[in-house]
Formats: C-alpha cells, sequence, structure tokens
C-alpha cells in the first residue's frame, strides 16, 4: 500500500522509475551493454554467454543479478524495519550507494565495483511501494508494466477494470522511457558522472519524505 504520511503515491512512482531509467541508461552504456536495474535482460545475457562457453561475458550479468538480489533484500529490510522511517531509509541508501559508485577511481570493466552498486540500489528501489492506488507497480523494470498495460486495456474494454489502472502502467512506462532519454543524453556530455542527477533526485525525494513523517508524527496541539 502506498505510504499515508510520505509523498503522493503516483508522483512518487514515476518518479522513482524514471530514475531507474536513468540509473539503467548509464549503466548499459558504461559497463558494455550490461543493465544495472532490467535483470530479465542480463538474465538472457547470462544465459547466451554461458550457452556460447564465453565465461568472460557471464561475469558482469552475473554480478549485476546477485547484487541486485542483494539489494532487494536490503531494501524489504528496511521496509520491514524502519517503520514509518522506511521510505525515507531505502532512499537515502540509495543515494549513498550512487555517490559512492560516483566517488570509485575505477568505474568500468569486468567486475567493476561500480556495476554491483549501482544493481544493488536497484534492486533496493523495488521496496519503496508495491501498489498505487490498488495497481501493482515495479520501479526499476517495466516488461510486467507492459503485460499488465495490455491485460488491463483488454479489461477496460470489456468493461471489467476502471481505465485508471492501464494508465497506471503507461504513466510508469513513460516515466521510465523518460528517465533512459535523460540518461543517456547527459552520458554523452557527462560520461558516467551523468549519475550525479538521479543522485540528487534521490535525496531531494528522500529529504522530502523525511520532513513528511516528521511532521506527521508531531503532537496534535491542545
Amino acid at each position: 500500500m502506498p505510504d499515508a504520511d510520505g509523498l503522493p503515491a503516483l508522483p512518487l512512482a514515476v518518479a522513482l522509475a524514471a530514475t531507474a531509467g536513468w540509473v539503467d541508461a548509464v549503466g548499459y552504456l558504461h559497463f558494455a551493454h550490461v543493465f544495472v536495474s532490467f535483470m530479465s535482460g542480463n538474465s538472457t545475457i547470462l544465459g547466451i554467454a554461458v550457452g556460447q562457453a564465453n565465461w568472460g561475458q557471464a561475469l558482469s550479468p552475473l554480478l549485476a543479478i546477485a547484487f541486485f538480489v542483494l539489494g532487494s533484500f536490503i531494501g524489504s529490510f528496511l521496509r520491514g524495519s524502519a517503520d514509518a522511517w522506511r521510505v525515507p531509509a531505502i532512499l537515502s541508501f540509495e543515494a549513498t550507494v550512487l555517490i559512492v559508485a560516483l566517488a570509485l577511481p575505477e568505474r568500468a570493466g569486468e567486475l567493476a565495483p561500480a556495476l554491483a552498486l549501482l544493481a544493488s540500489a536497484m534492486g533496493a528501489q523495488n521496496a519503496v511501494m508495491r501498489e498505487v492506488g490498488g495497481v501493482r507497480v515495479s520501479l526499476t523494470y517495466v516488461t510486467g508494466a507492459l503485460v499488465n498495460l495490455g491485460q488491463s486495456l483488454a479489461e477496460a474494454v470489456l468493461r471489467r477494470d476502471a481505465p485508471s489502472g492501464w494508465s497506471v502502467h503507461a504513466i510508469m512506462w513513460i516515466g521510465l522511457i523518460a528517465g533512459g532519454v535523460g540518461g543517456g543524453f547527459t552520458y554523452l556530455h557527462a560520461g558516467f558522472d551523468a549519475l550525479a542527477v538521479p543522485t540528487v533526485a534521490l535525496i531531494a525525494l528522500g529529504s522530502l519524505e523525511t520532513l513528511l513523517v516528521v511532521r506527521s508524527r508531531r503532537p496534535t496541539p491542545l
């Protein structure tokens, strides 16, 4: 369920989808076409590499998958243990990880530490929220969203579903694409430092969430 004391669910979800698109675009361009948030793509790349006995090419997608799962664990742990502070905690973890990735002297190459860090941040992000207005969403990948979009459109045509279901999936897809456009364009001019933009965005979102939680927990004046 969306967090009642924080930012509105849909704008936050779209902002995070755009962040994921931006980070994934930079990671894909920087780490020789390995994704940091789209693990279906990495699983296919891993399968092809293993099938062709190209063990060197299998290492990077395997690293990304492993740390994405680790990040998902960390995000879910924070969500389950941080109570009202769960969203600020997850966003703060993400921002910190991206800052560390930006600070690393060696960022590219096989088994790059920065690749692992970006994948863990994207894995954690999915724990921020799982639904928007009763519609299940993903914050770092859109294959499921596109499937749900098609299914929701069919249900809407058959008058079995409200139009808001398909619109949420469509907006989330647009948000991720917009982030990919921004990340791809900025990478042309700034390289890996293009990650500074989503890092600042996560810091801003985390700060806003923190302020809203603090405000909601203040005692009501008599």
